[in-house]
Parts: C-alpha cells; sequence; structure tokens
C-alpha cells in the first residue's frame, strides 16, 4: 500500500458524524444487561401466562396461541423498562 493512500479510518462520511441516540446509551452499559436478564425472564413469564390464559378461555388452534405469546412480550417490554429504571434509581 502506498505511503500517500489514504486509510479507512481517513475516510468521511457527510452523514456519519449524527450520534444517533442508542438503547445502551439511553441505559448505560449495565442497566442495559440488567434490562435483557430482566426481560427474558419477564417476557417469558407473561407470554406463558398469556398462553395458559388463552387456553383456559377455549382457544385451542395455533393462531390465539402465537399471538397471545406475541402480546405477552409485548407488554413486557413497557414493564420491565420500568422494573429496571426503579431498581437502578
Amino acid at each position: 500500500m502506498p505511503l500517500d493512500a489514504p486509510r479507512l479510518t481517513q475516510i468521511k462520511d457527510p452523514g456519519f458524524d449524527r450520534v444517533q441516540p442508542r438503547l445502551v446509551d439511553y441505559f448505560g452499559r449495565n442497566e442495559m444487561f440488567l434490562f435483557l436478564a430482566l426481560y427474558a425472564m419477564g417476557g417469558t413469564t407473561l407470554a406463558g401466562v398469556f398462553m395458559v390464559a388463552a387456553l383456559t378461555a377455549g382457544y385451542t388452534t395455533a393462531t390465539p396461541i402465537i399471538w397471545s405469546a406475541v402480546a405477552g412480550f409485548a407488554l413486557a417490554l413497557p414493564i420491565v423498562w420500568y422494573v429496571t429504571r426503579r431498581l437502578r434509581g
């Protein structure tokens, strides 16, 4: 490689200098790990509860059971976010 060739780190992208907020920047590294650990437990728990509720309500086909699991995972996001913020202060 010639000495006057630009390195990859020297190439500038006009839109690259704008910083986009990321979830790690919003929470912090330790809080992100706590959030993911709590979401892994809380999401599966709520999905399981919603699936059992759908089965006891008489919905035995695949579509309502899948949608109840999706609803459980979706509902767990704001709950776990709130719990993480309260635990980390």
